[in-house]
């Protein structure tokens, strides 16, 4: 009771607020220069590690 307004809320209403949302920002560094020989597996794995979703992978048994 003598906890306030806040303190009558659920503990959904109380807490959501901590666990921080998706991040859809790709947070930039400075420019620099690089140079790779082969840009298309260097692209490939940047789409991989950061912009494609990973699926589930399917366990043995099909459970």
């Amino acid at each position: 009771k003598g906890s306030g307004p806040i303190g009558r809320l659920s503990q959904k209403e109380r807490w959501h607020w901590v666990v921080a949302p998706r991040s859809t920002i790709i947070q930039t560094g400075p420019v620099h220069s690089g140079l790779c020989t082969e840009p298309q597996a260097a692209l490939e794995h940047l789409l991989d590690t950061v912009v494609r979703l990973k699926r589930a992978t399917p366990s043995p048994g099909g459970r």
